[in-house]
């Protein structure tokens, strides 16, 4: 069950792995075809299919990876990246990845932690590093040139257009200064009670300074004061171990994989 304004239990490990398999993105790049067919949702580039989301009703796994594969092979596709992991696709077999040749291109650890209440000690504001919101105490074109820097490019999530941006669901950024110099960046959406979090960059010259636990502490106080009861990442092997570290727990993992198309 998840928790609920009048009663702010804990957080049961299938309720937090329901909500890492509803927060799939809809963002495909500039450039790419976008297509959707029969409930599955793909973009291809360069003559690989990524399967975004699939809709449709509740069938096997082994039966919606089989379909994808065929749609992927319709539209001239010569791979598809099919992400598995929570929601359709948690339960589809080796066997059956095995069959199709799937090899693992990247594993993202499903991460979370209650935030209802107080801030945990490791992530209490220090006083060297200052995090400054986005339309409260810097503009949006800070917070983008760091990502810019940072990774070459703004986050997805800003232009995903199944992201909420009303004032209420609107994204909490966040820019990390250290002695008033630009240090990082990152960002959350709220999802009802749930802080999805993403996009933490920090500037080479101002690694390993404590730059990216500042961010996480910014953004879990905000989304605590607005609301959220859950702080959740989809983690890269580099940031896993450090918000474990911070008190973190994981709970599942997102492994992408590709697979060859027939043709």
């Amino acid at each position: 069950m998840r928790a609920s304004e009048a009663d702010r239990m804990m957080w049961a490990s299938d309720a937090v792995l329901d909500e890492s398999a509803a927060w799939r993105s809809s963002w495909h790049p500039a450039g790419s075809d976008y297509f959707v067919v029969d409930g599955y949702e793909f973009y291809q580039q360069d003559g690989e299919a990524t399967l975004l989301n699939y809709r449709g009703p509740r069938i096997p796994a082994a039966e919606i990876i089989e379909n994808a594969l065929a749609i992927a092979s319709a539209h001239g596709a010569h791979a598809a990246l099919v992400t598995v992991g929570p929601g359709p696709l948690g339960e589809v077999s080796t066997d059956v990845l095995d069959g199709h040749g799937a090899e693992t291109v990247a594993v993202v650890d499903v991460v979370a932690m209650e935030i209802g209440g107080p801030t945990p000690e490791g992530l209490a504001a220090t006083d060297d590093l200052d995090c400054r919101k986005v339309g409260v105490d810097c503009h949006i074109d800070e917070f983008e040139d760091v990502s810019r820097r940072a990774w070459g490019f703004v986050p997805p999530v800003l232009s995903d257009p199944s992201a909420a941006h009303d004032d209420d669901r609107s994204p909490g950024l966040f820019v990390a200064r250290c002695a008033g110099v630009t240090a990082g960046a990152g960002g959350y959406s709220l999802a009802a009670q749930v802080a999805r979090m993403w996009g933490a960059a920090v500037l080479p010259e101002f690694r390993r300074r404590g730059v990216y636990r500042a961010l996480i502490g910014a953004r879990v106080r905000d989304a605590r004061d607005r609301g959220a009861t859950l702080a959740l990442v989809h983690a890269e092997q580099t940031s896993s171990p450090i918000l474990q570290a911070l008190g973190f727990r994981k709970f599942g993992e997102r492994r992408r994989v590709r697979m060859s198309v027939g043709n």
